[in-house]
């Protein structure tokens, strides 16, 4: 009798801490960007085209009663790429320790980075591909890495301070090379051993915002077994007041030589308006080395909540292999 009623106990007990707990509730966002835009490359021929951009976003989250936070993501992209079309997929677990996300996103010093100031979806200006041709590829993205599988770690927030480690074994666990197999650091065609970390402050005084960021990125075998490593540091500042933000981002990456990125820029913001000037600038001192300056410009209205449009152009000047261009693109960005 008294070993039943100790077991009865128990089994009160544990469903009144089931009943504490949050359930898991699932959620759907996303965006979609459309477009028209026009670029001049010299050599060829001037292009007109259209553009559609996005991504549909499923979302889970709950809690325990211990205070523990459950919570996961899965991003389709919005258009067919004739083979892997999941983004980032990930699951984490956050709680008084900070949080541990398993899955493939974006790495450590990308996540925290701050200082560029970006067109609607990043289709015009620094880390965007749309008016060039022939020209580098350090301009097409900031994110080195990919949404590779690895494991993250942030730490908590500290009076404004933040940190962020990720390790992905598997520079091609990406895309295609999706799988519910064991993702590991022995890998004969892809970077094994991709290791980040990210500092980032945030802080306001007397109404000016602050932002602040470091990071460095170290890959053990560049380009797959036996292959040499490599280095990358970056450091980025952003200071925001009265609806004006400047910002400037520097990157340097060290293999068999240095090619350096540079971004400054400036944004505004009243009411539904947004306008915004970018300069960049990448300096390759690899054999066959270039530079290549990059200007953009744009102006954003906020239609509706969730909507927006806008316009921007971009030129490009480089030397070498790389060519002069001009582009432009009137856009429409929804977001739910």
């Amino acid at each position: 009798m008294k070993n039943l009623l100790i077991m009865s106990t128990a089994l009160v007990a544990v469903a009144s801490v089931a009943q504490a707990a949050e359930p898991l509730k699932a959620s759907v966002g996303g965006y979609m960007f459309v477009g028209v835009g026009a670029n001049d490359i010299d050599g060829q021929d001037s292009s007109i085209g259209v553009l559609r951009d996005g991504e549909i976003h499923f979302k889970v989250k709950g809690s325990s009663d211990n205070g523990l936070t459950f919570d996961g993501k899965v991003e389709l992209e919005a258009w067919s790429q004739g083979g892997d079309i999941i983004d980032e997929n990930w699951a984490r677990v956050s709680g008084s320790f900070g949080s541990i996300k398993i899955g493939a996103d974006d790495h450590a010093s990308y996540n925290l980075a701050t200082g560029v100031i970006y067109f609607m979806g990043a289709h015009i200006g620094a880390y965007d591909a749309f008016g060039e041709s022939g020209g580098p590829a350090a301009f097409v993205s900031n994110n080195r890495f990919g949404d590779d599988i690895g494991v993250y770690y942030n730490t908590p927030n500290f009076n404004g301070f933040q940190a962020e480690i990720s390790w992905q074994p598997n520079g091609s666990s990406d895309g295609s090379g999706d799988s519910n197999s064991l993702v590991t650091d022995n890998n004969a065609a892809a970077n094994n051993n991709q290791i980040s970390i990210g500092l980032n402050y945030q802080g306001e005084f007397n109404g000016v915002e602050i932002r602040l960021s470091g990071g460095w990125d170290y890959v053990d075998e560049l380009g797959g077994n036996g292959g040499s490593s490599e280095d990358a540091f970056m450091a980025g500042a952003q200071i925001g007041y009265m609806g004006f933000v400047l910002g400037g981002h520097y990157k340097q990456a060290l293999v068999a030589g240095d090619t350096d990125d540079y971004v400054g820029n400036i944004g505004y913001k009243t009411g539904p308006w947004g306008f915004g000037l970018q300069y960049a600038r990448i300096e390759q001192d690899l054999a066959g080395g270039y530079e290549v300056d990059k200007f953009a410009g744009w102006v954003t209205y906020a239609l509706a909540p969730g909507v927006s449009v806008g316009l921007g152009v971009e030129h490009q000047n480089s030397d070498g292999a790389n060519s002069d261009g001009t582009a432009g693109m009137a856009v429409m960005s929804l977001g739910f």
